[in-house]
């Protein structure tokens, strides 16, 4: 028992302690889904409605596209423990996060608990609030009792509820779950076909709200639009060496700044991992092939939050090379450490801006002047009204009142996104050169939005500056 148990338990300490040290400033900033999420649940607490009204939708309704509800469901547990802030928001992945590591120590195999709780990918999308991070750990969750219904067969209806909950967490389980029940059902029909009915009896009833919602145009327009025309070269692009053990992912927001998905070190274990393919069971393989198919239908070339689950079995094939030799281990895990270390001083600095974290600044601002008629540029980050309402803590009615109950009877349908918003005293929306000028107000913007020459020109009056933004006074 000790044997076993121990390793486990300091692997897992090894992985709090990856996603946990400083948690909350690394990434610096709030990026506008993050914001989104957290301001919901907040809104959810407060007035048991969305940030638009909706009461306990089955997809949020985010900048005219829909996501998956549960993690913000879930956030409402810390943002009413912690208030809303960037901590509370991040929790659930943060929890998931450690989770994933204990269920690979504990119940698959300790070396696959070891690499998942030192790459970076899993690290990464443990430090802020991802929806695609919950639903991975509860896929494989799902799985796990999958396989151990083998043994103990009264797991096999939870599985199915697990894999079930895992498609109202992120779009691309909706793919992957599903193949993954029909797995199960299949091999456990002749020994257990009761049970196994009765399993897909209770997913079927759970995956009816997903399910019709799914024909809505806020259920589809948004993986319609996605969709290209070149899947099979996509999906090739997974399997890439360049993808997987140097190059990060292209968007700035889904990996640290220096790092892919595993370490470079990792690559010869992966090599001899897959002369070892004969051990790894059915279901890895499958889960391999079908994760891939999220991001390889979509147009983005590398889109490592739609493949996570996939990332788990490359980590299983890796961890069956892993060395056993102790000195090894600590060596690896030094240059892992060090590795973490130094691309989480690069995410806090180098990509604070990409995180949005002036925000907080230009939302103090705000705050301490409730009088004054402000106008926040937003035509780079259009958005940007959910940053002011999660940092200000916006009553939710404020935001929830343009919408009136006959737009509310058709929520799923509006994937249109009204860019200019007013919260509170604050205009959302681009600066008019022509008429605003001539108000007594103020103006945010960043040097695109507002330039020297135009400063001079309508003799505005600076009154401070927040990184790359500038606030000025207008001289009507």
């Amino acid at each position: 028992m000790t044997k076993r148990f121990l390793p486990a338990t300091l692997i897992i300490l090894l992985g709090l302690t990856l996603r946990i040290y400083d948690f909350g400033r690394s990434p610096q900033g709030v990026y506008v889904d993050e914001a989104a999420i957290g301001y919901n649940a907040y809104s959810f607490l407060k007035t048991g409605k969305d940030e638009s009204g909706k009461t306990w939708p089955v997809f949020m309704r985010y900048f005219g596209d829909y996501a998956p509800s549960l993690y913000t469901y879930l956030t409402t547990v810390p943002v009413r423990l912690f208030d809303l802030n960037i901590y509370s928001v991040r929790t659930t992945s943060l929890v998931a996060g450690v989770l994933l590591v204990a269920i690979a120590a504990l119940y698959i195999n300790k070396y696959l608990g070891l690499v998942i709780a030192i790459s970076p990918v899993f690290v990464f999308f443990s430090r802020a609030a991802f929806e695609s991070n919950l639903a991975l750990t509860l896929l494989i969750l799902g799985i796990v009792l999958g396989l151990r219904s083998r043994h103990l067969s009264s797991f096999l209806p939870l599985s199915f509820i697990i894999l079930a909950l895992s498609s109202y967490a992120y779009h691309a389980e909706r793919v992957v779950s599903p193949i993954m029940t029909i797995y199960f059902a299949v091999i456990y029909w002749k020994k257990h076909t009761k049970l196994v009915i009765t399993s897909l009896i209770i997913y079927g009833l759970l995956s009816i709200p997903l399910f019709v919602i799914s024909f809505t145009a806020g259920g589809s327009d948004r993986a319609i639009s996605l969709l290209t025309a070149s899947p099979i070269r996509n999906y090739m692009v997974y399997f890439s060496p360049d993808n997987l053990f140097s190059k990060p992912d292209p968007d700035p927001q889904r990996s640290f700044p220096e790092l892919s998905v595993f370490y470079w070190w990792m690559a010869p274990l992966l090599l001899i991992g897959l002369t070892r393919l004969s051990k790894i069971p059915k279901i890895y393989l499958l889960l391999l092939f079908t994760a891939i198919i999220p991001g390889a239908i979509t147009k983005d070339y590398f889109s490592s939050l739609r493949v996570l689950p996939a990332f788990v079995v490359l980590s299983y094939i890796i961890s069956q090379a892993w060395p056993k030799n102790k000195l090894i281990n600590i060596f690896l895990l030094i240059i892992a450490t060090f590795e973490l270390y130094s691309n989480l001083v690069l995410l806090k600095h180098e990509r604070a801006s990409v995180w949005n974290s002036e925000y907080a600044q230009i939302a103090q601002f705000i705050s301490q002047n409730p009088d004054k008629k402000i106008v926040l540029d937003n035509s780079r980050l259009t958005p940007s009204y959910i940053l002011i309402a999660f940092h200000n803590r916006v009553d939710p009615r404020i935001l929830q009142a343009p919408y009136s109950d006959a737009w509310l009877s058709a929520y799923y349908t509006h994937t249109d996104f009204e860019n200019n918003r007013t919260v509170d005293n604050v205009e959302v929306r681009p600066i008019h050169w022509q008429t605003d000028i001539y108000k007594d107000q103020i103006l945010i913007g960043d040097s695109l939005a507002i330039s020297d020459s135009q400063v001079q020109e309508h003799g505005l009056t600076l009154i401070k500056k927040e990184a790359n933004f500038q606030i000025y006074q207008t001289s009507p």
